[in-house]
């Protein structure tokens, strides 16, 4: 387990990464920056998440990656190739499957990962495709605060979904919700072909207004349609056509569900 990191460490490497427009995170007021320090952290794996406010008092949330990381997981990578490859060459198993091409592909998503450009990215991309969902949100970055190893975004208040209360959850229907997560990431597949990764509900926030927000698109992976189904479309519309049927299918056991919890709720209380 990673401990967490001095708050010190973690100005520095914004300072390092965004040319010093902050001062460190524990000061009240930033002189001269852009933000100051107000609330707790929340570790992250490789990242830390502090809550700090603009000087034009806009909140917001900013990931900094911790210090010395990425060597590390390099390193590690390093190793897993050479086993990768030596089992490739000394066992059947290894020849069949080719070991050196996972973790290959395992190091590519990883260290894409690691770059915090490339999942604010992911946050503007996934919020216009989420746009038709109003139930949904997705934090917006800020680009003149966000570097390879800063992230800064929008700051959501609400409830993760697994800290919601049972009487939270008789006083609103949450059936809406889940409904239209279902469908944004069924559009997100099967027709911008595109899954967010490592989605769990630890992820998932209940904001204050009622809506869910999605967190954390560092992981996104890309399922372009093959070059036949470019070619003749028709393929694609067969994907897009079972993802229409699947959908509907699933919106009806997920209402059937969520509307049996709520009963079962009822009838405890």
């Amino acid at each position: 387990k990673l401990r967490a990191w001095d708050r010190r460490q973690g100005s520095k490497e914004f300072d390092g990464t965004l040319g010093k427009r902050l001062q460190p995170f524990e000061e009240t007021r930033a002189q001269g920056g852009a933000a100051k320090r107000t609330g707790a952290q929340m570790n992250e794996g490789v990242a830390q998440v502090h809550r700090a406010v603009l000087r034009d008092g806009r909140e917001v949330a900013v990931k900094v990656q911790r210090p010395d990381v990425v060597q590390g997981i390099r390193a590690d990578l390093d190793m897993l190739t050479t086993l990768a490859a030596r089992a490739d060459r000394s066992t059947r198993l290894g020849q069949r499957l080719r070991f050196s091409d996972w973790v290959h592909e395992f190091r590519k998503t990883l260290l894409d990962e690691l770059d915090f450009r490339l999942e604010a990215d992911n946050l503007e991309r996934f919020s216009a495709h989420l746009e038709s969902y109003p139930q949904l949100l997705v934090p917006q970055p800020i680009w003149d605060l966000t570097g390879r190893r800063v992230l800064t975004m929008d700051l959501v208040k609400g409830t993760k979904v697994t800290s919601l209360s049972g009487v939270r959850r008789t006083e609103q229907s949450l059936a809406p919700l889940g409904v239209a997560l279902l469908r944004g990431y069924l559009d997100q597949t099967f027709v911008h072909g595109e899954i967010h990764a490592d989605p769990h509900p630890a992820k998932l926030l209940v904001t204050d207004d009622g809506r869910l927000a999605i967190f954390y698109f560092g992981m996104v992976a890309h399922v372009p349609p093959r070059l036949g189904a470019v070619e003749s479309g028709t393929a694609f519309l067969d994907v897009v056509a079972f993802g229409a049927v699947l959908r509907r299918a699933v919106e009806r056991r997920l209402g059937d569900f969520l509307v049996g919890n709520r009963n079962a709720e009822a009838s405890a209380e």
